[in-house]
């Protein structure tokens, strides 16, 4: 930069600061709520570059200049090279000046805006020696209240270090609610009692992480599932960050020392697990599941945990009243007597009921007003054929639908824009004339296959609180959609494309997977508990053991259903680190009267994506 004679540089829209004695400003590095950051050298013989922070008048510096020296001391007595050296802190007309060891690596937030997205290893790597500063601080007593990807500097080999100490507090100081919005805390924007606890640096750091994983700072109290998975992000990393960024502090960590004793061993695990080549799987599987794993994740980690854990989960999975314990049975009432669900038996007819052969007629009946279709007593029937998956949609009939951007065509026929963006989410109909499709934000289209290609049935506008996951089914005369929320309950929406309005909505249990009974007025969910649960408008009227962990997507038959999850096997009574992928399918009568043996099932190599 080349100096002005109204007293500005190149580049500078302002009037260059006086710098402190000694020192020559020469590059504006970073413009902050309390300052500005200057590199600058030094006047002596020997040239060295500095940073140096540049604070208000109007601030109060003197607090800062006192945080300054606490860390000072405490970097200096332990020797740590984790945090930034700070040489002067002083005061020269009315402003604050704090010089710097000036680091020529950039920041966090540069190399990640720059380079994208880092593996799971290498952003662990940068952070661990922010973990064991934040440690060092904790263990004094003391709370950062400013980690965030700008305020970790790097060297000139990349080594990174601490800085901008002007929030730090001792924990019996008062603290203000100034901050950075991503990083901070939900409970420093919640107008509640703010304490000065570690566990508001536990929340940055993990929100400091989520960042170097996915590029950009959370959702206040959770991160982005659905993110991480489409990076492959490892599986473990993500439950760690769940914790880390828990809303109610009470349930994070409860300091840096813990979280950097958990950092070491997953990198201990980590190379353990590269060297021996275990737990990897190949490139094309990888790439699949970070699409298949998606919805699993994001609904069962942002629905239940973010609402209370595992306590919430138990309430609400699989019984009929939501008040009972998880593993309490169930009752379905039918035609053919009373039948209970014992936990991972399904429906067990009682005696005189009339065997197998009465239970496939029995009612979904609750309070006596939703009788099976006859359409669903139909007797077992073989699978035709593994369905198709695409990494969006699940389904067996149809000619293939593509997808650019909100336009979607068949092969051969013109697009047609239907979506302000490409969908998350695709299903269609037993006969694949009818095909749904939704977004992230919600907004759904269904389509049905002409002869001209494809045509416009029904367009629902996008939900008024962005869903955390959007799942959408379709029976030909009625689009389904399956929202799964932050925070409150999720629900299932039912539309008629006949008119089109709004049949029903209900409330649902957590859910990754939707399919609408055919001729009926409920639905099945899958679950990431493995479990299939039909549910009419009101409540859950039977809970299915089907896959091992999770059920991935649903795609409907004329008397079945196919069901994408995934089955972890056992080696040596271990298991595998990541879930075999599997394609069931499920006689709906079987299903309808609680049992859920498949008919067959489809290992991933007999699946037919389109190329």
């Amino acid at each position: 930069m080349s100096d002005r004679g109204n007293g500005t540089r190149e580049g500078v829209s302002r009037p260059i600061p006086t710098a402190p004695p000694g020192y020559e400003l020469r590059e504006l590095l970073g413009r902050g709520a309390v300052g500005e950051v200057w590199r600058a050298s030094a006047t002596d013989s020997l040239a060295r570059d500095f940073a140096i922070k540049i604070i208000p008048e109007a601030h109060d510096w003197e607090r800062e200049f006192a945080s300054l020296r606490r860390v000072e001391a405490l970097r200096a007595a332990s020797g740590s090279r984790d945090l930034v050296e700070t040489f002067l802190a002083a005061e020269l007309g009315g402003r604050g000046y704090v010089v710097m060891e000036f680091l020529a690596g950039g920041d966090l937030w540069r190399l990640v805006r720059d380079s994208g997205p880092l593996a799971a290893a290498e952003a662990v790597r940068l952070l661990v020696p922010v973990a064991r500063a934040l440690a060092l601080l904790h263990t004094e007593g003391l709370v950062h209240k400013d980690v965030k990807p700008s305020n970790v500097l790097l060297d000139r080999e990349g080594r990174p270090r601490l800085a901008d100490f002007g929030l730090v507090r001792f924990a019996s100081d008062p603290l203000s609610r100034a901050g950075t919005p991503g990083f901070c805390a939900p409970e420093v924007y919640s107008g509640g009692p703010l304490p000065t606890d570690p566990r508001l640096d536990v929340y940055s750091f993990g929100a400091t992480l989520h960042c170097l994983l996915t590029g950009k700072a959370p959702p206040p109290g959770r991160p982005d599932l659905w993110e991480l998975e489409r990076l492959d992000v490892d599986r473990e990393l993500q439950r760690f960050l769940v914790d880390l960024l828990l809303p109610d502090p009470g349930q994070r960590p409860s300091d840096a020392v813990a979280v950097l004793r958990w950092l070491e061993r997953w990198q201990a695990e980590d190379a353990g697990s590269s060297a021996q080549g275990s737990g990897r799987i190949h490139a094309r599987w990888r790439r699949l599941w970070a699409v298949l794993g998606a919805g699993a994740m994001c609904a069962v980690l942002a629905a239940l945990w973010a609402r209370g854990g595992p306590s919430a989960r138990s309430a609400a999975v699989a019984t009929v009243d939501s008040s009972a314990p998880s593993d309490a049975p169930l009752s379905l009432s039918g035609a053919s007597g009373q039948h209970e669900a014992e936990p991972g038996r399904g429906v067990v007819p009682p005696s005189g009921s009339g065997g197998a052969a009465g239970a496939r007629r029995a009612e979904i009946a609750p309070q006596g007003t939703n009788a099976v279709p006859a359409t669903l007593l139909a007797p077992r029937a073989s699978p035709a054929g593994p369905p198709r998956w695409d990494g969006r949609e699940l389904w067996v009939a149809g000619p293939a639908v593509l997808w650019r951007g909100g336009e979607a065509r068949r092969k051969g026929f013109s697009g047609v824009p239907c979506l302000d963006e490409e969908p998350m989410a695709v299903a269609r109909d037993s006969s694949g004339r009818v095909v749904a499709a939704a977004t992230k934000s919600g907004q759904a289209v269904a389509l049905e296959v002409v002869p001209q290609g494809l045509r416009v049935r029904t367009v629902l506008p996008p939900v008024e609180v962005p869903p955390l996951l959007v799942r959408v089914a379709t029976d030909g005369r009625r689009m389904g959609r399956l929202l799964v929320f932050a925070s409150g309950p999720d629900r299932v929406e039912v539309w008629d494309l006949s008119a089109p309005r709004s049949l029903m909505r209900f409330s649902v249990p957590p859910s990754s997977a939707l399919a609408l009974l055919p001729d009926g007025r409920g639905v099945v969910l899958g679950g990431l508990d493995g479990r299939l649960r039909i549910h009419d408008s009101e409540r859950v009227v039977a809970t299915l053991p089907s896959h091992g962990d999770s059920v991935l997507a649903l795609s409907p038959g004329p008397s079945c259903i196919h069901a994408l999850g995934d089955d972890r096997e056992l080696h040596d009574g271990v298991l595998a680190p990541r879930p075999k992928l599997v394609v069931r399918t499920y006689s709906l009568a079987d299903l309808l009267t609680g049992r859920s043996s498949p008919l067959g099932d489809a290992p991933p190599e007999d699946w037919t994506p389109p190329r």
